[in-house]
């Protein structure tokens, strides 16, 4: 005997996905350019950067938690980065620490947050202003130029077009979705989301899990900075200005609950990224006014965080 599908639960359980086809159907009728490989691929590279902020984010709000100072860490990484191959250090070696330093600040965020009992969203809001110094200092103006390294690897293309700071960034995306789904700490860190006090009854490391995913955060948020400079071939004081914010509403037009506890990487905030820059591209395609974007993706946010709203109130 069949199930009967009830057409109220079907909307609510796929209204993100269906919002996402409404877009692009929309898109697509309005201008024929829209709908074309080139386009997607476009898509793809502007918004990789927000991939490998959004994946980094997404633990530590699963978690409980959040971090304010991505925008500011990829600023002052970056800034790592320059003054290395400046001094002569290879490329490889120059990219390790910027990762590193990206490490470094997640693990500053991470044992104020964990061991000193700070609130996360205050303390990294205060403290991105304190790294976003730090950068500007080690960057030494409002634009610099990059060696050719940078510039020429952002350029680099696979699979008959796409670009290789695309698949990294996609890739980082699968593999933190998979240690979120499959192994221990993706399980302990969606307990602590859900319930800290319980977690730490039944013994969970609540502390150590916290400042990893600090750590996650933060380097992800130095890849983000590379991905950024590798695109543009210079550094300049802008670099990830609001990109926590962005990262932030990806995640939320992806399912991902801020109260933590809840959410997927994929496809829920790979598709967040995705929608952003879905609107913005064919807005721009169209011609519209730069001003119309952010409008568009406030209303967006509203559509996604209010299907959510009503699905978790059928939940109860």
């Amino acid at each position: 005997m069949t199930k009967k599908i009830n057409t109220k639960d079907f909307l609510l359980s796929n209204g993100f996905y269906l919002l996402c086809i409404a877009v692009i159907v929309i898109f697509s009728i309005l201008n024929r350019s829209f709908l074309t490989v080139q386009n997607f691929f476009a898509i793809l590279l502007a918004s990789a950067f927000l991939c490998a902020t959004t994946a980094g984010v997404t633990p530590v709000i699963i978690s409980g938690n959040m971090d304010l100072s991505v925008g500011s860490t990829a600023l002052l990484c970056v800034g790592v980065m320059y003054q290395s191959f400046h001094s002569g250090l290879p490329d490889g070696v120059t990219l390790l620490l910027g990762i590193l330093s990206g490490c470094i600040v997640g693990l500053i965020n991470g044992i104020l947050v964990a061991k000193l009992k700070f609130n996360a969203m205050v303390l990294t809001l205060g403290l991105q202003i304190g790294y976003r110094g730090l950068g500007l200092m080690l960057i030494g103006g409002t634009q610099v130029k990059l060696p050719e390294a940078f510039s020429n690897f952002g350029k680099k293309t696979i699979f008959g077009g796409l670009n290789v700071t695309v698949v990294i960034c996609l890739l980082v995306m699968l593999v933190l979705h998979l240690i979120l789904k499959r192994t221990r700490f993706g399980t302990y860190c969606y307990a602590i989301g859900c319930n800290e006090m319980a977690s730490e009854r039944v013994g969970i490391p609540i502390d150590k899990v916290k400042i990893a995913t600090f750590i996650i955060s933060g380097a992800c948020a130095a890849l983000a900075g590379f991905v950024v400079i590798s695109r543009l071939g210079i550094a300049h004081s802008y670099i990830g200005k609001e990109m926590e914010f962005d990262a932030i509403e990806a995640a939320v037009i992806g399912g991902i609950s801020l109260n933590g506890g809840r959410g997927n990487l994929l496809p829920g905030a790979l598709l967040g990224v995705f929608l952003i820059y879905v609107i913005n591209n064919g807005l721009s395609i169209m011609g519209a006014s730069e001003y119309v974007y952010p409008f568009a993706q406030g209303i967006i946010v509203f559509v996604a965080m209010y299907l959510d709203a009503l699905k978790n109130f059928k939940n109860k």
